[in-house]
């Protein structure tokens, strides 16, 4: 159910929407499903960058806000969106990127962690930054956290559901397993947009376009800053 709900009429692709608007869903609907309380209207909870931080006040204003996870604060998790290049604009590897395996999400986290600093926690929440390199691998505490989702899921929902014999360890595997698949959907989507979206872009001079409303119906290429 929640794979047909991501990947249905609410998740086409539109300009207005990025890989990142979509994993941020993705997060809360897991949680969501998983019985707890999340949200992706996170403006105020921090207040503005700290003084002196040299950040924008958006850059303290997290993608998620969940609360009930016992591995974490009472207050909640608060979660910031990352996508990330695991190579720059010329094509060379982002630090140790090109002989460890998802090290520029890891190295993303630690960009996320000066810029927050110690507010969340003066605050009661603690920042998980939920980073995911274009190819698709996710930074350990993206990871971490996922699998105390999953773990959640398995001991306070679905428990009373798991077939005979089943024990709550392996519904939760199936659930994390879950939520890699459908993080890897939205990718996939949204990177095959992007495709499209060129493809049309430099065919549409030599097949002639002949109206603004056949125009409007090729797909367009995507592009967002680094979050």
């Amino acid at each position: 159910e929640m794979l047909r709900s991501l990947v249905g009429s609410e998740m086409c692709i539109r300009d207005s929407y990025t890989t990142h608007n979509l994993i941020a869903k993705a997060v809360k609907d897991f949680a969501k499903d998983a019985g707890l309380v999340a949200s992706t209207s996170c403006g105020g909870i921090l207040g503005p960058a700290p003084p002196g931080s040299g950040s924008n006040a958006d850059d303290t204003i997290a993608d998620v806000v969940i609360v009930g996870l016992s591995e974490y604060p009472a207050a909640g998790v608060l979660a910031d969106v990352s996508v990330t290049h695991p190579v720059t604009a010329v094509g060379q590897p982002k630090g140790a990127a090109w002989y460890v395996t998802g090290a520029a999400a890891e190295a993303r986290e630690g960009v996320k962690d000066v810029r927050y600093g110690d507010l969340p926690a003066r605050l009661g929440y603690e920042m998980v930054p939920m980073t995911v390199e274009t190819g698709g691998l996710t930074g350990s505490r993206f990871r971490a956290f996922l699998r105390h989702l999953a773990n959640h899921h398995a001991n306070n929902v679905d428990t009373l559901r798991l077939d005979p014999g089943d024990r709550p360890s392996a519904f939760a595997g199936r659930k994390y397993t879950e939520y890699l698949r459908v993080l890897s959907l939205v990718r996939i989507r949204t990177v095959a947009d992007r495709l499209l979206g060129a493809a049309a872009e430099s065919l549409a001079p030599r097949a002639g376009v002949r109206s603004p409303d056949d125009a409007n119906t090729l797909p367009r290429l995507i592009t967002r800053p680094e979050h």
